[in-house]
């Protein structure tokens, strides 16, 4: 009678790690796809500063290392968007209403990547900068040393 139990639960246990192995693979399908797109570029400071020149719209938080890889939709952030200016402006919008404006600058992360400096400080813009010009994507994160990821959309 003991076994038939042990054996249900084996095939539980194996099956819920598999299902965990999935999931999390997405995630890193997903980053490793974006981050060959990125690559198809080769990036420096002006390419990088000419190519986030436009208005972002906020898409998807990602944070693939917390349990079950939690994820935050556009559904709950709704209308948040940045304009990326050449004069060293970044405008944040909430549906369509300015909130605060910041001053920002490049700076590069080991030679291959970038990221923003901004001022005053902002969370959604923090985080190494992966730029897919082929879809206008621009994937701002930090999930590479355990952090989240914030997503977002060219939309001008």
């Amino acid at each position: 009678m003991k076994k038939p139990i042990g054996y249900i639960l084996a095939i539980f246990f194996v099956s819920s790690q598999a299902f965990q192995c999935m999931h999390k693979e997405g995630f890193e399908d997903f980053n490793q796809s974006l981050l060959d797109c990125h690559q198809k570029t080769v990036w420096d400071s002006t390419s990088t500063a000419k190519a986030l020149i436009g208005k972002w719209r906020w898409k998807q938080t990602v944070c693939p290392r917390t349990k079950n890889g939690a994820s935050t939709d556009e559904a709950s952030n709704i209308g948040i968007e940045f304009q990326v200016n050449s004069n060293g402006t970044i405008v944040e919008f909430l549906k369509n209403e300015k909130v605060k404006e910041y001053t920002w600058s490049l700076s590069s992360i080991d030679g291959t990547f970038f990221s923003f400096t901004t001022l005053p400080y902002r969370d959604l813009l923090t985080g190494r900068l992966i730029i897919c010009k082929d879809v206008g994507q621009l994937d701002i994160g930090n999930s590479y040393f355990d952090g989240c990821d914030y997503r977002y959309k060219k939309v001008e």
